[in-house]
């Protein structure tokens, strides 16, 4: 019975062991690793699987390819784009703070609002070199974002409402433009409508003169030609 016991203690721990590898494994292959300036880093989303809507961070793990010891003290940023390295949407640089608890470790929180392929640009000082390197999520490296599926209601994504609000302010500025020029188009009606009004106006005042002037000289005249007759 006791050896029994061991027995399947032993096959625990094994499967324990097995486990706690696969686990590894598969946290590492969701981030990329790289080796810089004798430095070892690994950067990926804080959290992963990673969705749309849901707080996240750039998470920086620096280590010494010598020692394997945590490397402290590093002042980096990152740049997080929407897309690959070319993209032009982009955060300003953030600050990699060191992790409470985890030497080595550095962060910037981030809310990621689309899904897709995200890019860190990160820069600073390692080791006493320049370091800037562009790390791109995909299947070889990190994970890029997903949109996580909802129950029982499926709404839209904060990217989806940033989208539909986008179209609407264009369809707004286009009919604002519209009434604008509606607007102008009516104005210059109506001036030359008074243009127009002030013109026959002005007609009818030198006719009406013009009739004046004609019965005060027809007078004189008949007066002029009475004597002879």
């Amino acid at each position: 019975m006791f050896k029994v016991c061991r027995r399947a203690r032993s096959y625990l721990l094994m499967a324990f062991v097995s486990l706690t590898l696969i686990l590894g494994q598969g946290a590492a292959s969701a981030h990329e690793q790289r080796g810089v300036a004798g430095q070892n880093i690994v950067v990926g989303w804080e959290v992963e699987p990673a969705f749309t809507g849901s707080p996240n961070a750039v998470s920086v793990r620096v280590t010494d390819a010598g020692s394997g010891q945590p490397v402290q003290g590093l002042q980096l940023k990152v740049e997080v784009l929407f897309g690959g390295r070319d993209s032009t949407q982009k955060t300003p640089p953030l600050d990699l703070q060191p992790a409470f608890n985890e030497p080595g470790v550095y962060s910037a929180p981030i809310l990621p609002s689309r899904p897709g392929t995200y890019t860190f640009h990160i820069t600073g000082q390692l080791d006493g070199e320049p370091f800037d390197q562009y790390f791109t999520s995909g299947e070889d490296t990190f994970d890029s974002i997903h949109n996580a599926r909802e129950f029982p209601v499926e709404d839209p994504s904060p990217g989806e409402l940033a989208e539909r609000l986008s179209r609407i302010d264009s369809r707004i500025e286009t009919a604002s433009q519209e009434a604008a020029m509606a607007r102008s188009l009516a104005f210059g009606g109506i001036a030359l409508g008074v243009i127009g009004l002030l013109v026959a106006l002005a007609a009818l005042w030198a006719a009406r003169k013009a009739g004046r002037s004609s019965a005060a000289a027809s007078p004189a005249t008949v007066s002029a030609t009475s004597p002879k007759e």
